[in-house]
């Protein structure tokens, strides 16, 4: 459908006196009736009659001709134009547009009846030229003679003077179009911008903000730093359709990518290698790069965040020491260019001089519970620990604590190992961490009771599924009523190792998708960006730098997401 009908509304006028008209007709072409175009076919529709029209002896798309015709003409003030007629009572009218006196005919319209409202809508006409257009009545003779008349366009908008020739923008920035006159008509903003530099590409972009003037420039993906653009602007109108664009005027991106900093809420904190912090955004970033520098011996180190993300996980920063207080600074990358890197603008940050607390993970093993003597319990992870200790207090007989240290930095225990332990007996555990030299205290007590190895676990914690292999057990998926749904399929690439292949098919497929991992504190610790569901395609997941432990994997788009358990040991 052509993008005039979005911009108007069809109205049916009873009240004369609401005509801005003077009631008159033109029986031919070359005396027609002048109508001005307006934004909305309300703004100035024009009464006309055929009382006393006659037929001009042009043949009529409709009917069977020699009806009595009236003309009008108007200048064209866009490509696009509708042009609208409502027959009063009987009249069944026909519009026909023309490009000329005696020219092409354009437009033929008669869809609606007696009574009813015809729009005609044309397309691919040129601002400054006059078009011509004639009613009648297209069928046997009517009683009824009058009827009113509008001819509109989409308003055209641009850029506000004040954003016009701007000199200093970054991608977090936002420029601003002027409103149509008429702002009851459109949906949305459409933005095209131009390079003036080679190789003077061309992106049009729809704005995310509907009738909200406001356009941020992180919504075009391939805005670079030290660039000029054109910029113009159209807005769309209620059917999906665009008017004309409007003037042009030029912007211009800072040469550099701005610096971001360490987030104040950060700075002069204390830290342990399971927290998070983040740095202030430079929209577009497709990675920010962290330096660490050391204020105890001042070596430094230099750890990338995943993916765009502008927060860091402690743990992934190599070299690390708990007690310590380091100096921060951040880069980020725009289109390959990266920011500076300047000392003044580091932070300071601390980590904690002492071992964090650990314990039974009680979310997943709950306390007061039996577990088989097969069964893998899992202590509250403490980031980057080389060991953890657990200890085994039988309150049921008399018998010395029982202790296991697993000084590979896994922070599972199989009951299996802990030499001693009494099938029916049960036992306050408590578990610590060491971690930098550093020993932790022991945690609190949580009570659980030893069960024979072949007896299920209350409730199951075994981490098996048959069709995903060891390490696996699908959870509730979430799905959105009516969207198509997702199969997964993850194994492992080989026996023993964490990286993985995540198969998907899908009713709809070549949908775009992202998978994220998230330890069981509800941190990001991994994402993939936006790839394809594609039937039998195999996306790899690489989780071989993390701690061991459990972790919740999410498969998702606005349409679908699917969520299971992933054991990496």
């Amino acid at each position: 459908m052509s993008p005039i009908l979005s911009v108007f509304k069809c109205y049916t006028i009873v009240l004369f006196f609401s005509v801005i008209s003077a009631y008159s007709w033109s029986n031919d072409c070359v005396t027609a009736n002048l109508i001005i175009s307006e934004e909305g076919f309300t703004d100035s529709p024009l009464l006309g009659s055929f009382s006393g029209a006659s037929f001009s002896g042009e043949t009529q798309c409709v009917g069977p001709g020699g009806s009595d015709d009236v003309w009008y003409t108007f200048v064209a003030v866009a490509t696009d134009h509708g042009i609208q007629a409502t027959g009063f009572g009987d009249l069944d009218l026909v519009i026909e547009v023309f490009d000329a006196c005696g020219g092409a005919l354009l437009a033929c319209r008669n869809g609606n009846g007696a009574g009813g409202t015809e729009t005609a809508i044309v397309s691919g006409l040129s601002p400054g030229s006059t078009y011509f257009y004639r009613l009648y009545h297209g069928d046997a003779p009517a009683v009824s003679t009058d009827f009113t008349t509008a001819v509109a366009h989409i308003p055209l908008v641009e850029l506000v003077a004040s954003d016009c020739g701007a000199t200093d923008l970054s991608t977090n920035d936002i420029i601003r179009a002027t409103p149509p006159s008429n702002t009851t008509n459109f949906t949305n903003y459409q933005f095209r911008f131009v390079e003036l530099e080679a190789p003077f590409n061309t992106y049009t972009i729809t704005s995310f903000n509907g009738t909200n003037p406001n356009f941020l420039l992180e919504w075009f993906p391939q805005l670079e730093y030290g660039r000029s653009y054109e910029v113009s602007v159209r807005v769309r109108a209620i059917v999906p359709a665009f008017g004309d664009f409007g003037n042009t005027c030029t912007i211009t991106m800072l040469q550099d990518v701005p610096i971001p900093v360490v987030e104040t809420q950060y700075v002069n904190g204390f830290f342990n290698f399971c927290e998070t912090v983040g740095a202030t955004k430079v929209a577009l970033a497709s990675e920010y790069r962290w330096t660490f520098l050391n204020l105890t011996d001042f070596s430094s180190v230099q750890v990338t965040g995943l993916s765009d993300s502008r927060l860091l996980n402690l743990y992934r920063v190599p070299g690390l020491e708990i007690g310590r207080s380091y100096l921060v600074g951040v880069q980020a990358v725009v289109a390959g260019e990266v920011s500076g890197l300047e000392l003044g603008l580091f932070e300071q940050l601390n980590t904690n001089p002492l071992v964090s607390n650990t314990g039974l993970n009680s979310l997943i093993y709950p306390c007061g519970q039996t577990y088989a003597s097969s069964t893998f319990l899992q202590a509250i992870e403490v980031c980057r620990a080389e060991s953890y200790t657990w200890r085994f207090t039988n309150t049921s007989t008399p018998q010395a604590p029982l202790i296991y240290t697993r000084d590979d930095g896994s922070r599972f225990v199989d009951l299996d190992f802990v030499f001693g332990l009494i099938e029916g007996d049960s036992y306050d555990v408590e578990v610590l961490a060491a971690q930098g030299g550093a020993v932790g205290d022991y945690s609190t007590v949580c009570n659980i009771t030893i069960g024979p190895p072949d007896a299920p676990s209350s409730p199951p914690v075994e981490l098996i599924d048959s069709k995903h292999g060891a390490g696996f057990n699908e959870v509730p998926s979430v799905f959105l009523a009516g969207r198509p749904t997702w199969e997964v399929d993850i194994t492992r690439a080989s026996s023993g190792s964490n990286v993985f292949n995540i198969t998907l098919s899908s009713e709809d497929l070549s949908q775009s998708a992202s998978l994220y991992v998230y330890d069981l504190n509800g941190r990001l610790v991994e994402s993939v960006g936006s790839f394809k569901l594609h039937a039998g395609a195999n996306t790899p997941l690489n989780l071989e730098k993390l701690p061991l432990g459990i972790y919740l994997l999410q498969v998702g788009n606005e349409t679908d997401q699917k969520t299971m358990k992933i054991l990496i040991y």
